[in-house]
């Protein structure tokens, strides 16, 4: 982060493995005033994602969709990630951010 803290034209950062709040603190004071995109890609940075999601500046979650299915075990199927979809929609309109950005899946494209 530090080597692009000046970069010309930096608008924003896609923080990738984002665990907790303290995640985003931590990138924050690296690259103040520079707008993050927090990537949720663990059952923990699932379970933190409403703090997340409030952490300032965090402006957007994505979903890490392979990561967190080699976390969890969860196969990358509508059914299977609809649970971790659902949260990270709630803890972005709780934070009043727009809503998350999804990662791709496998399989159908319907839960049935």
């Amino acid at each position: 982060m530090e080597a692009i803290r000046d970069a010309p034209g930096l608008i924003g950062v896609l923080l990738a493995k984002t665990e907790s709040a303290e995640d985003v603190a931590h990138a924050a004071a690296v690259l103040p005033g520079v707008p993050i995109v927090a990537m949720v890609e663990s059952a923990r940075s699932l379970t933190n994602s409403g703090a997340i999601a409030a952490a300032e500046p965090v402006v957007r979650l994505a979903f890490g969709v392979g990561d967190f299915g080699h976390d969890t075990g969860f196969p990358r199927t509508p059914l299977a990630l609809a649970h971790a979809r659902s949260r990270r929609v709630v803890a972005s309109s709780a934070a009043a951010i727009p809503g998350p950005i999804d990662g791709p899946i496998d399989g159908p494209t319907t839960s049935g």
